[in-house]
């Protein structure tokens, strides 16, 4: 056989292999050609307003989510965060995750944030994840959500939402089984893009992901927006929390929180 014959073949085998792998790996074709998002002026405004003009240094071509183990630290020991909290002097938060347990193809965690809250959340078979239940640590209550609360949606495209209404049970935390409130919670999820941001840790490229939330639980309504900056094998790098809690004229909370990584121990 000349080698005039053998070479288109092996050109044949070069681009099954390159469609297969294409195939294989939506989000590696999506991150190389896929479309920049700009951010809205209000999401823009609410980022920067704790985080600062700087640490957005500019858009990235978007992807779909990725599975939720490719978020997780590869490096194990201490996420450290720098705080920012309206009306409070900034302040340093470490951050822990841990593997509590296997169960087949599903993986539980806990996640940990000094002394203040404990989210428990498990994988699920499409990759993603969910928070099954999140301890208040200062207040001493759990929240369990039936379903649980999405964290990761995998695949979720950019531009794409996601919503979902949930069940929401309150109970001290010493006395889990007597719960004290029901309510329930509408989600909203959006992939708001990709984005390279520059934080005390380092310069990351991070999928930007906002979670909404609007309900009723026992007397208080609860209204909150999360904006988080995930980087692949590392985990958060930057997130943004805005919550308004009230109960009729008795109680009223408002808060708005940015943290930034500052370095990992």
């Amino acid at each position: 056989m000349s080698r005039h014959a053998v070479l288109p073949r092996r050109l044949h085998r070069h681009f099954i292999a390159v469609a297969i792998a294409c195939l294989l790996s939506p989000a590696l074709a999506w991150a190389e050609d896929g479309p920049v998002l700009p951010l809205a002026a209000d999401d823009r405004a609410q980022l920067e307003k704790m985080l600062g003009k700087d640490v957005i240094v500019t858009a990235l071509p978007a992807r779909p989510l990725l599975a939720a183990m490719q978020y997780l630290p590869k490096a194990s020991g201490k996420l450290v965060f720098r705080v920012t909290e309206r009306g409070k002097k900034p302040r340093d938060e470490i951050h822990t995750v841990t593997k509590l347990s296997q169960a087949g193809a599903v993986d539980s965690f806990q996640y940990d944030r000094t002394n203040e809250e404990r989210m428990v959340f498990t994988t699920t078979e499409n990759g993603g994840a969910s928070i099954t239940k999140d301890y208040d640590l200062e207040k001493q209550v759990i929240s369990t959500f039936t379903p649980p609360q999405p964290l990761i949606i995998p695949g979720l495209a950019p531009g794409q939402s996601q919503n979902v209404k949930i069940a929401v049970a309150v109970a001290d935390m010493d006395d889990p089984n007597n719960v004290s409130y029901r309510g329930s919670l509408d989600v909203s999820c959006i992939n708001l893009g990709r984005f390279k941001v520059k934080v005390p840790a380092g310069t990351y490229d991070a999928d930007l992901i906002k979670w909404t939330f609007a309900g009723d639980i026992g007397p208080a309504s609860v209204e909150t927006s999360q904006y988080r900056f995930l980087s692949e094998g590392n985990g958060m790098v930057a997130m943004v929390q805005w919550r308004s809690i009230s109960a009729m004229l008795i109680y009223h909370e408002k808060s708005l929180v940015g943290r930034v990584l500052s370095k990992v121990e």
